[in-house]
């Protein structure tokens, strides 16, 4: 399955790589990109932008405090 994750925190983080070891195939964003560096040396893919995550995936967890933060994308 394809899984996007908006917000790699502590939790999200952690989520995304158990996905991937599952064999899963996910695509990563977050405000801060090298927060992502090591889950994207794991095999997961970056993506510029939310709507480019939610393009991408069958199906897509938020991880974040503020929904706003990620406009309509999250509609």
């Amino acid at each position: 399955m394809k899984v996007g994750f908006i917000g790699t925190g502590v939790m999200g983080h952690a989520i995304v790589l158990r996905l991937m070891n599952a064999g899963h195939e996910l695509f990563v964003y977050n405000r801060t990109k090298n927060k992502t560096d090591d889950l994207v040396a794991e095999g997961a893919t970056w993506k510029d932008t939310p709507k480019e995550i939610t393009d991408a995936s069958d199906i897509v967890f938020y991880y974040g405090r503020l929904p706003s933060r990620c406009g309509t994308g999250i509609l």
